[in-house]
């Protein structure tokens, strides 16, 4: 895997300079370390209910504060497009 990395930045500094190949180089050092964690036994891998209850708790507050306020602002937006409208079909 090393020598693929090796051959690849030889390949790239003359081109693309040396910063584009640092960046390319710890991309594929982070995915190919990456690697061995989704090759685990699926087996083994169970999710339960309450390995998601803190993530689904989490949304419901989120929810929770942000949808008055997406109303509010809705409400708020609608409103400022349909009053004029209204005021010029009574007006003109």
């Amino acid at each position: 895997m090393f020598k693929r990395i090796k051959y690849f930045m030889k390949n790239l500094l003359p081109k693309g300079g040396k910063v584009l190949a640092v960046a390319c180089a710890v991309t594929v050092l982070t995915l190919t370390m990456a690697v061995p964690v989704f090759a685990a036994d699926p087996a083994e891998i169970a999710i339960t209910a309450a390995m998601l209850e803190p993530v689904l708790g989490a949304v419901m507050a989120n929810l929770a504060v942000i949808l008055p306020i997406g109303v509010g602002l809705f409400a708020i937006m609608l409103g400022v497009r349909i009053i004029p409208r209204i005021f010029r079909a009574f007006i003109g």
